[in-house]
C-alpha cells in the first residue's frame, strides 16, 4: 500500500491571502473565482522547504491575454515545469518566489511571477519563429542591398558591354572601319539601344549605371553611397571584362573592340573629346533620372539617345569610350593597355566632374523659378503653389526668433550656400524633393519653434 504524504493534497484548499490577516471581501471573491481554482492537485510531493505564505501586498493577478481581449489564462494552462502554487505545510497555497524558483532545478529560466510564464504553445512557436527573426534581420540589412545591387549591376553591365562589343564584331565583318558612315551609325545605335534597354530593366535593381564615371558623379551628388560606389566600381570593370570574354569566345571573329585615338588625333584632342561627351552623358542621367519629375520613368530614352549622338561624334576619334569600363575590359583580357589609355580614365572623370559642377551651379541659381510649370505639376511650381512662399516665410521666421542665420536651416541643401530651397530627398539627394511645402509640416514646425522661443523666454525671466 503506497503511502501518502500529509502534504499531499487531492483537493485543493479554498485560497486565503494569509492566515492572519483580516479577509478582504473584494479580494476573496477573486481568489474563490473558479478560474483560479480549476486546476488539478499537485502530482508530486510539495517541497518542504517553502516559504512562509504571500501576503496581501505581495499577490498579483496575472495580466490579460494578448491573443483574446478580457481572457485571463487558467492557472492549468501555465507551462506545466513552472509550479505556480505550492502547498505550504500550514495548509495554504502560495505562489512560488526566486527562493523556490533556484531550489526547484527543473523550473523554468523566465522570471518567476504568473503574469510573465508563457505557455507551452507559445514557447515552442516562439522557438520555431527565432530562425525567421534572424532571416528577417538579414533580409532588412544594408549589406543584403548591397548584394542585390551588386549581382544586378554585373548582370546589366555584362549584358550592357556584350551587345556592344558583339555590334562591333558585327559592323567589321566587312573591313570597314568606323569613319564609314553606315558602320559609324551601327555602332553608336547599338551601343545607345543597349544602354536605354538594360538600364529600363536593372533601374529598380541596381540604378542601372553601368559606368564607373556616372557612379562617382552620383556618389558626389549623394545620391549613392560611398560603399555602394565603391562595390558597383569594381563590378562594373569584373563585368566589363566578362563581356569581352564572352564576346571573344562565342564570335568566330577575332575580338577587336579596344578604344585607340583615331588618325592625327593628339591626346589632348581625345582627352577633351572624352571629357566633353562624357559630361553630355552625365548631364543627361542627373536631369532625367536622378532629377526627378514626371517623365523620370521614361529617361531611359532619353540616356540612350545622349549616348547614340556622342558615339556618332567621338567614335572616329577616340572610339568613344565614355566608360573605363568600357575601355578596361578588351585591354585588361589581352593585357595589353596602349599609351593613352589613362585618357579613358581621366576624361570621363573630369566629365562626371564638370557635369556636378554645372548641376550644382544651376541648383544655386534656382533652376526651377527661370522657367516654371514645365511639367505640369502645380504643387511643385512656386508661381501656382504660394506655399512655397509660406515655405520659405517659415524659415525665415525661425532664423529671426532663434537667430539661427548662419546654421544649416530644415529646408536648405548643403551644397547651396544660403539659398532658398526646398530639402531633397533622402533617397535621391539631386532631386526628389520632399513635400515640403505641405501646410501640415510648415505649421508643426512653426509650433516646435514657438514653443522653443517661449522656453527660452522663460529661463531669461527666470
Amino acid at each position: 500500500m503506497t503511502m501518502r504524504s500529509p502534504l499531499t493534497n487531492d483537493h485543493p484548499q479554498p485560497l486565503r491571502a494569509s492566515p492572519l490577516s483580516e479577509h478582504d471581501d473584494e479580494i476573496q471573491i477573486r481568489l474563490d473565482d473558479s478560474r483560479y481554482r480549476s486546476f488539478p492537485p499537485p502530482r508530486r510531493v510539495v517541497q518542504r522547504n517553502t516559504p512562509a505564505p504571500i501576503q496581501l501586498q505581495d499577490f498579483e493577478f496575472p495580466k490579460q491575454s494578448h491573443d483574446i481581449p478580457g481572457h485571463y489564462p487558467m492557472i492549468d494552462e501555465i507551462y506545466p515545469d513552472v509550479h505556480p502554487y505550492r502547498t505550504s505545510e500550514d495548509g495554504f497555497v502560495s505562489l512560488t518566489n526566486g527562493d523556490n524558483m533556484a531550489q526547484n532545478k527543473r523550473a523554468s529560466r523566465s522570471r518567476p511571477w504568473m503574469q510573465n510564464l508563457q505557455t507551452q504553445d507559445r514557447i515552442q512557436r516562439y522557438k520555431k519563429r527565432r530562425p525567421a527573426t534572424k532571416w528577417m534581420k538579414w533580409m532588412n540589412s544594408d549589406w543584403k542591398n548591397h548584394i542585390v545591387a551588386v549581382i544586378g549591376e554585373l548582370i546589366g553591365t555584362s549584358l550592357f558591354l556584350f551587345f556592344g562589343y558583339a555590334g562591333i564584331e558585327v559592323a567589321k565583318l566587312q573591313g570597314r572601319e568606323p569613319p564609314d558612315l553606315e558602320v559609324l551609325f551601327y555602332i553608336s545605335a547599338t551601343f545607345g539601344a543597349s544602354l536605354m534597354v538594360t538600364a529600363w530593366i536593372f533601374f529598380r535593381i541596381s540604378g542601372g549605371l553601368f559606368n564607373p564615371a556616372v557612379t562617382l558623379a552620383l556618389a558626389i551628388l549623394k545620391a549613392v553611397s560611398p560603399i555602394r560606389a565603391f562595390l558597383l566600381v569594381i563590378t562594373q570593370l569584373g563585368a566589363s571584362c566578362l563581356a569581352a570574354i564572352l564576346v571573344q569566345e562565342i564570335f568566330p571573329k577575332q575580338l577587336d573592340v579596344a578604344t585607340t585615338l583615331g588618325s592625327g588625333t593628339s591626346m589632348g584632342q581625345g582627352f577633351v573629346i572624352e571629357a566633353i561627351t562624357t559630361a553630355a552623358l552625365i548631364f543627361t542621367i542627373i536631369m532625367l533620372a536622378v532629377e526627378k519629375h514626371k517623365a523620370t520613368f521614361v529617361a531611359p530614352i532619353g540616356i540612350g539617345l545622349a549616348l547614340f549622338v556622342a558615339h556618332m561624334v567621338a567614335v572616329p576619334f577616340t572610339g568613344a569610350s565614355l566608360n573605363p569600363a568600357r575601355s578596361f575590359g578588351p585591354s585588361a583580357i589581352v593585357w595589353n593597355f596602349p599609351r593613352e589609355h589613362w585618357i579613358y580614365w581621366v576624361g570621363p572623370i573630369l566629365g562626371a566632374g564638370l557635369a556636378v559642377l554645372f548641376f550644382r551651379l544651376i541648383k544655386l541659381m534656382e533652376y526651377e523659378m527661370a522657367n516654371p510649370g514645365q511639367d505640369g505639376d502645380p504643387e511643385n511650381d512656386p508661381t501656382q503653389n504660394p506655399e512655397l512662399d509660406v515655405a520659405q516665410n517659415a524659415h525665415e521666421r525661425e532664423e529671426e526668433v532663434l537667430g539661427l542665420s548662419n546654421g544649416k536651416s530644415w529646408y536648405r541643401d548643403d551644397s547651396s550656400s544660403g539659398s532658398m530651397r526646398r530639402k531633397e530627398s533622402v533617397n535621391s539627394f539631386t532631386g526628389g524633393r520632399r513635400s515640403m511645402d505641405r501646410r501640415g509640416d510648415i505649421f508643426r514646425r512653426l509650433d516646435d519653434v514657438e514653443a522653443q522661443w517661449r522656453r527660452q523666454q522663460y529661463r531669461n525671466v527666470v
